[in-house]
């Protein structure tokens, strides 16, 4: 399967490359399985959350290949609204402590969350409500 490319940038950059965004708002989703809620659930959070937050998806290639068949969701991505980030193989994913482990690692922040000062942590079988 060929490598469907990362669209994320942090801090400044990110800003700069997306007139409208807030990167201190984030909305974050770590999902390495190619489920096919994806596109919905992104869907949902990109029309739900105020126009300033960015979602971002901390994946792998395979769960991106789901997204990048959403025609509409190629045009947040192209906006830079949506952002994918694939998760490297030395942050665990595959129980809720590892899960737990991850999101308390100040490295995790640092590489997927910086400059974001607020994170909505969301996972598929989340909903909000506006």
């Amino acid at each position: 399967m060929p490598k469907i490319l990362e669209t994320t940038q942090t801090g400044q950059a990110a800003a700069a490359a997306a007139p409208g965004l807030d990167p201190s708002r984030i909305a974050l989703i770590i999902e390495t399985r190619p489920t096919n809620v994806l596109p919905a659930l992104l869907s949902h959070f990109v029309a739900t959350l105020p126009p300033a937050w960015v979602v971002k998806l901390v994946g792998s290639q395979e769960a991106f290949s789901i997204v990048h068949k959403s025609h509409s969701l190629k045009q947040h991505i192209a906006s830079k609204k949506l952002q994918l980030q694939e998760l490297p193989s030395y942050y665990p994913v595959d129980s809720s402590e590892s899960i737990s482990q991850t999101l308390t690692n100040v490295t995790f922040y640092s590489e997927f969350l910086a400059p974001a000062e607020w994170a909505l942590f969301f996972q598929t079988d989340s909903i909000i409500c506006s």
